[in-house]
């Protein structure tokens, strides 16, 4: 039985990779006939299978992927070609490794030397050896990228000043696979490309995606700017490399060599991250990618921001609670924290003296905070309810009905009186807020105040008619 399964495997393998072998062949048949378009579709179908695929053989594959960069270039989809010249240059740049696989007769090549022993020590393959790579098309179209790649760039930071973010994001992409194809790939314009799809409607998810590819690369964003004096006129000069700059220190044309890096976009990485997790809903991931940069930089209001609002959010409260007590312990709570423990605790049954504390402690770290004062009011308010039913019980005209009655109502105005500064309060910052103009007209009314209800009562039928 374990034969048959067996057979059966290799069988649905071999098929596949017949398959794959089939679009890649399709995709370059296609681009010969000029079919563009028909190339490209082969050629995307061809893509999602090669990672798993070591069989291809490297000249196939290095024409594949040319032909599929000309297609997509002559389709006029330019970020496309990029990204498969880039791949085109990863080829050509680096040796490869091949082994046959005993088992399957297949010829295997791998990429990556560390996994290529790694998988060809723990099957039955023959000798691993190293080949160098069969094409040099990237040698020949250099010149090309290399000025494809400085006029994307040029694009993309016009489009990024106009705040024409989707063509700016497609840009830095677009030159970020041209470098990667001529060899020198530069990060920080995937950054950018990330940064600023963030700022889209549609492309969030896109950027999120390339803001996590960097973090798991290990980016950071700094680098190295070199300079150097001219030795006769004094004047700073900066260098493309250290090389260059090394050089002409020996020859004795310049002096003074130094290098300065840039800063760090560490922090503004994981806390963009974070929040485009946060904007696609992806709240696991978010969370993860939190905290891994809260251990870095724990600091961070936005990411504790994001933080908690995931927690929130996916329905976590014991996480969410003790996140933000955390922050309170760790006197590192902003007023927003404070105001979504008490909203919280508030929500979970927990004692208002606890509660209001946290919504006052909420105050004094922003006395502008509208909502807080509002907040802190309907806690306040929330504790007629006994008084209310009280008075509901009792409007019977005997002696003892009028008793309870009024003895609960005056109950009642003491706590609205209590609640009535945080509602002012709550209207002087936030005036048009029909919320806080209806609860306090109402609040008016309760404890008798006829001339502020009034007023009340006009401002919001003003407001509501508009």
């Amino acid at each position: 039985m374990k034969k048959i399964i067996l057979s059966i495997s290799l069988a649905f393998i071999a098929s596949s990779l017949l398959a794959q072998k089939a679009e890649i062949e399709a995709a370059n048949s296609a681009f010969q006939s000029k079919n563009y378009t028909q190339a490209l579709e082969h050629a995307q179908a061809a893509e999602t299978k090669l990672t798993s695929n070591r069989t291809i053989e490297p000249k196939l594959l290095a024409d594949f992927y040319k032909n599929a960069a000309t297609a997509a270039k002559n389709a006029g989809k330019l970020a496309l070609a990029a990204k498969y010249y880039g791949k085109l240059g990863q080829l050509e740049s680096k040796p490869y490794y091949e082994s046959k696989n005993k088992d399957s007769k297949q010829t295997e090549y791998f990429w990556n030397k560390a996994e290529a022993e790694k998988i060809t020590s723990a099957g039955n393959y023959s000798r691993l050896k190293e080949r160098k790579p069969q094409t040099s098309y990237m040698r020949e179209l250099g010149n090309e990228i290399s000025d494809k790649a400085n006029q994307s760039l040029a694009q993309a930071n016009d489009a990024f000043n106009a705040k024409n973010y989707n063509l700016s994001g497609d840009k830095f992409l677009e030159s970020y696979y041209l470098t990667q194809a001529l060899g020198n790939p530069n990060d920080i314009l995937k950054y950018y490309a990330g940064v600023s799809y963030l700022q889209t409607k549609d492309q969030i998810e896109t950027a999120t995606e390339l803001l996590q590819e960097l973090i798991d690369d290990g980016f950071t964003g700094v680098q190295e700017r070199y300079y150097a004096q001219e030795k006769d006129s004094n004047n700073e000069v900066s260098f493309g490399s250290k090389a260059d700059m090394d050089a002409q220190v020996k020859l004795g044309l310049y002096k003074n060599p130094r290098i300065e890096k840039t800063e760090s976009l560490e922090e503004d990485l994981y806390s963009n991250t974070v929040y485009g997790y946060y904007n696609t809903k992806q709240y696991e991931k978010g969370i993860e990618v939190a905290k891994k940069g809260l251990a870095k930089y724990p600091d961070n209001e936005n990411m504790n921001q994001l933080l908690s609002g995931m927690y929130y959010n996916s329905g976590n409260s014991a996480e969410f609670i003790a996140d933000l007590e955390n922050k309170v312990k760790n006197d590192t709570a902003t007023a927003i924290d404070y105001f979504n423990l008490a909203r919280q605790l508030e929500d979970d049954g927990k004692e208002n003296d606890i509660v209001r504390n946290y919504y006052k402690k909420s105050i004094e770290k922003d006395p502008n905070f509208s909502s807080a004062y509002l907040n802190l009011a309907y806690n306040i308010i929330s504790e007629e309810k006994p008084y209310v039913e009280a008075m509901n019980n009792n409007l019977g005209t005997s002696a003892k009905e009028k008793k309870i009655y009024k003895e609960n109502q005056e109950k009642r105005v003491v706590l609205y009186k209590e609640a009535l500064p945080y509602l002012e309060k709550a209207y002087q910052i936030s005036p048009d807020d029909l919320v806080v103009i209806r609860v306090l007209r109402n609040s008016y009314d309760v404890v008798g105040n006829d001339d502020k209800f009034l007023e009340m009562k006009k401002i919001l039928d003003e407001k509501e008619s508009q």
